[in-house]
């Protein structure tokens, strides 16, 4: 079979740089099946998948999904919406007589393409929905290097943990979506040198998340305690701001799966006394998670929606 090209689009009017720039796309060998692409002012979100073909040499043929936004709207799960969508456009009975099929207006193939392109639609007006209906927040995220607060966000956004990911650099502004809430999320670099510059931009948060790597040595006990208290001292610097800055901080525990599960309760109380806790007037949780393993975190958002976004 010739390809790759466009079997349908919508709308229908998308200009031809485009469609050129995703065909282009198939050429990326890439592991994971959803993927994003920055290209001048455009987003491209992509999932690419397989179908088994008896007449390909390969044994299947590859599909692609492309999402093309011109301004940031990656809040929705459009990794979820894709995914879903290949299953869907899977599920069609003999899928692959679209692409070879010669007769191109048969009506049994103008009848898949249709479905096709009702899938796409419903896709789009979920997204359009999504974007118009849903509360919105900003968090900001802090913690020292290395605890963990970017695969927390991945963790957000797409549902996944990956153990590749990079340290960040300067600050990133993402979005999320949790339960109905959206979020534009500020990751703030934690290595030494960048920490000197968290607050030189003046982030008014909803929420703040400041995330801590238990399995460490204590030697970092100090660094935490330490760029916990500037935390404090930057948004609450006198007893009047916390009934005028009402931002509740949510302590995240992290990679509590490489410690024993004994000391679960002990790790709690070490915290509690070291960020002195009990003597936080702000709405404050502090939770043991483990993001690796998925454990806590939902949980641990759920109470930062319901204390704050709920209000």
């Amino acid at each position: 079979m010739a390809g790759p090209w466009i079997l349908n689009a919508v709308p229908s009017n998308i200009n031809d740089s485009d469609k050129n720039i995703v065909i282009k796309l198939f050429d990326l060998n890439l592991d994971a099946p959803f993927f994003e692409v920055k290209h001048e002012e455009a987003l491209y979100l992509n999932f690419k998948f397989s179908i088994p073909s008896g007449i390909a040499r390969t044994g299947y043929e590859l599909l692609l999904i492309s999402v093309i936004l011109t301004e940031e709207h990656t809040i929705f799960n459009w990794r979820k919406e894709l995914q879903n969508l290949s299953e869907q456009i899977k599920n069609i009975p003999h899928i692959l007589e679209i692409f070879s099929h010669k007769n191109k207006t048969s009506p049994i193939i103008q009848m898949k393409i249709s479905k096709i392109d009702r899938f796409l639609r419903q896709a789009i007006n979920k997204f359009e929905e999504f974007e118009g209906d849903h509360p919105y927040g900003q968090l900001l995220f802090l913690g020292i290097e290395a605890v963990g607060k970017s695969s927390i966000i991945e963790l957000l956004r797409y549902g996944t943990f990956s153990p590749k990911i990079r340290p960040t650099l300067g600050t990133q502004i993402l979005r999320a979506a949790i339960e109905h809430f959206q979020f534009q999320i500020y990751d703030v670099g934690g290595q030494k040198a960048i920490r000197q510059t968290w607050f030189k931009d003046c982030h008014k948060p909803d929420a703040i998340i400041y995330v801590v790597d238990v399995s460490s040595s204590e030697t970092r006990d100090f660094e935490f305690k330490e760029e916990f208290e500037r935390v404090i001292q930057q948004y609450f610097p006198t007893p009047a701001s916390f009934e005028s800055n009402h931002i509740p901080i949510l302590i995240l525990l992290n990679k509590s799966d490489l410690v024993e599960k004994e000391k679960s309760e002990s790790l709690i109380k070490k915290f509690s006394q070291l960020f002195n806790v009990n003597q936080l007037p702000m709405p404050h949780s502090m939770s043991l998670v483990s993001v690796k393993e998925n454990i806590g975190v939902l949980s641990a958002f759920q109470w930062l929606i319901s204390k704050k976004l709920m209000e």
